[in-house]
């Protein structure tokens, strides 16, 4: 099942926290910012996300997770986990 990008406004929610609670370096801040034009372009799309798309978002904050450190890298863990249920297409049911 493909995942519907009325799911995405959770993921933009975390990616705020991250940004206001964890003082992420600017490597991560600026990534952040590039996936969530990523995303929005996602939700500006008519119809389903590109699973593509979805796959190459989460493997970047994989990514950066693993370069962070502390609190970012915890809450960069959760933000790849709301992305995977996303991309499994299971958000919020």
């Amino acid at each position: 099942m493909t995942p519907d990008v009325t799911d995405l406004k959770s993921i933009h929610e975390e990616m705020v926290r991250i940004r206001e609670g964890t003082n992420p370096s600017r490597e991560v801040t600026e990534s952040l910012d590039s996936i969530e034009v990523a995303l929005s372009d996602m939700a500006s799309a008519e119809g389903e996300a590109d699973p593509d798309e979805i796959k190459e978002v989460r493997a970047e904050i994989a990514c950066l997770a693993e370069e962070a450190g502390g609190q970012t890298a915890v809450e960069l863990d959760r933000l790849r986990e709301q992305v995977r249920e996303f991309e499994r297409g299971d958000a919020g049911r």
